[in-house]
């Protein structure tokens, strides 16, 4: 009988033990019999490192010196991965929980020409409500629509479906696919990275597939904070390199005006919420954006 492929999961932490710990010890729960936990340290100046290699002897780490982002450093455990022959590839961000079939789901539907499969992501504190459920693209703004945030759960363990988009928070990618496509841009320093990867995997001929039977709890923005300077820099940043590098032809204009309304709506609710720094840090990230660069000014 043929072996249930070798999984490489990664994550990548940068100065958040606690939540990383949790993940961990989560991930090690999981029913699936072959799979292997790398943590790339993104340059954490905390005591992260020594920590999970005491609690955690089995987890593999690779410990960068600088913080490469999102981006930069799941490359680093993906290179790792293809340069080991690893078969398929979990990417899961540090600041969740897993339901212990996920990963045994999730390998289950991958086959010839499946470039990536996620599962259905929760809210960790609101574990009955969909936060993510794969999306589809906009044909004309190329913005995420349909999917079923905020939704209910009931109902949602129905067969695997196609989407446009998964999100990065957890995918399980072929090492073929990524050899076809390459890994993610680390232009996109923070957000963006996720959707930009699902484009150039479809422009191949790859499928993504959203798994329900798959389940796994995220806390949304656990790593940046919902509402940071650091958040807001950074998605204003990426939105624009995402479109300046995916809009053809005629979606074009369609895209600009649409985004230019985008950035009135969010600079007036920032202002409305007298939430400058924020609103500085907006204009700076659209600005960078435009200009190609990115501001390594440590935004709290």
């Amino acid at each position: 009988m043929t072996p249930e492929p070798f999984v490489l999961v990664i994550t990548v932490n940068h100065n958040s033990l606690g939540n990383t710990l949790q993940t961990i010890e989560s991930l090690e729960g999981m029913t699936y019999p072959r799979f292997e936990i790398l943590l790339v340290d993104n340059g954490s100046t905390d005591s992260s490192v020594d920590a999970v290699s005491r609690t955690h002897p089995g987890v593999r780490i690779i410990a960068s010196p600088t913080n490469l982002g999102f981006a930069g450093g799941f490359n680093l455990g993906l290179q790792y991965g293809i340069e080991r022959h690893a078969e398929l590839m979990l990417i899961i961000n540090n600041d969740v929980a897993v339901a212990p079939e996920m990963l045994t789901n999730l390998v289950s539907i991958v086959e010839t020409g499946t470039g990536a499969a996620g599962p259905v992501i929760y809210y960790y504190d609101r574990p009955d409500v969909i936060w993510s459920s794969g999306f589809r693209c906009h044909p004309m703004t190329l913005e995420m629509t349909g999917g079923q945030r905020n939704g209910v759960a009931a109902g949602w363990e129905g067969a695997p479906f196609q989407v446009d988009y998964l999100l990065g928070c957890a995918m399980l990618l072929q090492r073929s696919a990524l050899t076809v496509t390459g890994l993610f841009d680390p232009r996109f320093s923070l957000y963006y990275e996720d959707l930009d990867l699902c484009l150039r995997l479809k422009a191949h001929g790859f499928r993504l597939l959203t798994v329900p039977m798959a389940k796994m709890w995220h806390k949304v923005a656990g790593s940046t904070g919902l509402y940071s300077p650091l958040r807001t820099y950074h998605m204003a940043r990426s939105s624009v390199l995402f479109f300046r590098k995916h809009a053809k032809g005629w979606q074009r204009p369609a895209i600009f005006f649409f985004r230019a309304g985008s950035a009135v709506r969010s600079s007036l609710i920032l202002l409305g919420r007298r939430d400058f720094h924020c609103l500085h840090a907006y204009c700076r990230g659209l600005k960078h954006g435009w200009q190609g660069l990115l501001d390594d000014t440590p935004y709290r």
